[in-house]
C-alpha cells in the first residue's frame, strides 16, 4: 500500500467514494488542492482511487479530514494507513497537535491510533429565529481596522492561529462591536458559518442573525448559552460528533464557539 499526492485529475475519479450522508466531497478536495496549507492524498488499488484524506495545517496545529474508503475496499486497513500517513507527515513537519472529528463508530478506531477524546459537538436542525426583527446597532460590517482584534478573538477561542483560512472570508464577516472593541464575529461564507464571541450578548445576537436564514447548527457541548438559545427557538438535537486530539493539549475556549467552521477545519 502506498500513499500518493491527490491531483486535479483525481477529482473525476472519486464519485464512488461519496458517502450518502455527506456533502459533495468534490468541492472540498478541489479546495484542498488549491490551498497551500492542505495536503490531500490518495491510495490506489486495481487502477482506481480507493481511499482519500487530507491534512489542513495552521501555524502550530493541524486537522485531518475527509478520510474516506471506497465501500468495496473497507476492512483492509486503508483508512488506518491514510490516517497514520497524514499524522506521520505532520509530526515530521514539527506539528505537535492534530485534531479530527469522529463519528461514534469511528471513535474507537482513532483511539487505537493514539487519538484522545476532547469533547463533543452537538448537531441541531429544524429551528428558526424570526427574520423580521431589526438587528442591534452593535452589528457592523467588517473593517480592516478591526483585523487584529478579530484574529486575537479567534485565537483565544480556538487556541489556533487560523488566519490562512479566515483571511479569505474577512470581507463577508459581520462584527459585534461595543465601545470600539470586537467581542464577536460571524463569517457566513466560511464553512458552516463560523461564530466566535467572548460573551453571551455578542454570541446570541450573531446567532439570531445566522439562524433567521439557516436551519442547521453545530456547536461544542460546553457552549450552554448557545445550546439553550437553539432549544428555545425549536431546534432539535439529532446527532453528535467527537472532537479528538493526537499529541499535546492546547488551551482553547469551546464556550466561545457559537458555531464551528466545519468537521474538516475546526
Amino acid at each position: 500500500m502506498k500513499a500518493e499526492a491527490f491531483t486535479y485529475p483525481d477529482l473525476k475519479r472519486i464519485s464512488g467514494l461519496q458517502p450518502d450522508d455527506w456533502s459533495d466531497i468534490i468541492p472540498f478536495f478541489s479546495y484542498y488542492l488549491k490551498a497551500d496549507y492542505c495536503d490531500p492524498i490518495k491510495v490506489e488499488t486495481d487502477n482506481k482511487v480507493v481511499g482519500i484524506g487530507t491534512s489542513i495545517k495552521y501555524r502550530h496545529t493541524a486537522w485531518i479530514a475527509h478520510i474516506i474508503v471506497h465501500p468495496g475496499y473497507r476492512c483492509r486497513g486503508i483508512g488506518t494507513y491514510i490516517t497514520n500517513t497524514l499524522v506521520d507527515r505532520l509530526m515530521k513537519q514539527k506539528y505537535r497537535t492534530v485534531f479530527l472529528i469522529a463519528t461514534k463508530l469511528g471513535e474507537p478506531v482513532y483511539r487505537k491510533l493514539g487519538f484522545e477524546k476532547e469533547t463533543e459537538y452537538l448537531f441541531f436542525k429544524d429551528g428558526k429565529y424570526p427574520a423580521d426583527i431589526d438587528p442591534p446597532e452593535e452589528l457592523l460590517p467588517y473593517s480592516e481596522s478591526y483585523k487584529a482584534d478579530f484574529l486575537d478573538l479567534d485565537e483565544k477561542a480556538s487556541g489556533e492561529k487560523r488566519e490562512a483560512v479566515l483571511s479569505e472570508h474577512f470581507t463577508d464577516s459581520v462584527l459585534y462591536v461595543r465601545e470600539n472593541k470586537v467581542s464577536g464575529f460571524y463569517m457566513p461564507s466560511l464553512g458552516e458559518g463560523l461564530i466566535v464571541a467572548e460573551n453571551e450578548p455578542a454570541g446570541l445576537e450573531l446567532m439570531k442573525m445566522k439562524y433567521s436564514t439557516v436551519s442547521k447548527a453545530i456547536l461544542p457541548m460546553e457552549n450552554k448559552a448557545g445550546i439553550e438559545f437553539l432549544i428555545k427557538i425549536k431546534f432539535k438535537e439529532y446527532s453528535k460528533g467527537i472532537r479528538m486530539r493526537f499529541g499535546e493539549k492546547i488551551q482553547w475556549h469551546p464556550e466561545m464557539l457559537y458555531s464551528r467552521i466545519g468537521g474538516n477545519l475546526g
